[in-house]
């Protein structure tokens, strides 16, 4: 059995949080390999994929969907980070203090989503807050089809983008 020194230990650790070299892994795959990203602020997560991943853009997040009572809106104080008086009088005037899942779009929420049906024939429907460019918009079809076949086994994802 190898004893490793206390620096060997340290150097490991930040190692395995891709703090010693910037890695060529996609943001999704950092996330994935380091079990999430946690911050106070929103943009400490671009700060802290930036400093780890070589050639990141704040573009790989964008279209991203959060899951019903993320705590990307319930936990903060000051919401304006991340959605706008506005849309936030709107998204918390739900029922009985249920939140939907909310689409991100290069860090704002852009968006709600909810799922439509159950099983393969679940579908995901999006209801933008905003008009939604034609990337963005592509951004979150993938995004959504990627939560479909993973979560429901859904073969033929179908997502519809709604006014």
């Amino acid at each position: 059995m190898t004893v490793l020194s206390l620096r060997a230990l340290n150097r490991a650790t930040l190692a395995r949080q891709l703090l010693l070299q910037r890695s060529p892994m996609s943001a999704l795959d950092a996330i994935e390999h380091l079990v999430g990203m946690q911050a106070q602020a929103p943009f400490a997560p671009y700060y802290g994929l930036w400093s780890r991943l070589d050639g990141f853009t704040g573009e790989e997040l964008s279209g991203l969907l959060t899951a019903p009572f993320d705590n990307i809106l319930l936990s903060h104080a000051d919401r304006t980070r991340v959605i706008s008086d506005e849309h936030r009088k709107r998204l918390f005037s739900g029922k009985n203090g249920v939140f939907p899942g909310t689409v991100l779009v290069d860090g704002f929420v852009a968006g709600t989503w909810e799922l439509v049906g159950k099983g393969e024939a679940t579908s995901l429907q999006v209801l933008p807050c905003t008009r939604l460019k034609r990337a963005a918009q592509g951004e979150v079809v993938s995004e959504a089809n990627r939560l479909l076949a993973c979560a429901f086994g859904v073969a033929e994802p179908h997502v519809a983008i709604t006014a």
